[in-house]
């Protein structure tokens, strides 16, 4: 049984997160700052810097609501690129 614990262990975790680059891409294709992120995640500017530079992660609440964040600015940007693709 510890073997298969083992396996599944040794596995790399798939982020939620998009990659630092595609975070930044994000807010700017949104027109945000990175300060405007900082404050509706209350955060650090220091801290969404480095998130998007990738010399940091966001963990726990901070990683749930910047993923939450960026999922709905991604969701945003395609409704503004197709306003017909509407669900």
């Amino acid at each position: 049984m510890i073997s298969q614990l083992e396996a599944h262990r040794r596995r790399p975790r798939k982020s939620p997160l998009p990659s630092p680059a595609e975070r930044k891409r994000i807010r700017t294709d949104y027109g945000v700052t990175i300060q405007a992120v900082a404050d509706v995640l209350g955060v650090s500017r220091m801290s969404v810097t480095a998130w998007e530079k990738g010399t940091s992660e966001p963990t726990g609440e901070n990683a749930t609501k910047y993923v939450e964040l960026l999922r709905e600015m991604r969701e945003a940007l395609k409704q503004e690129e197709n306003p017909d693709d509407q669900d």
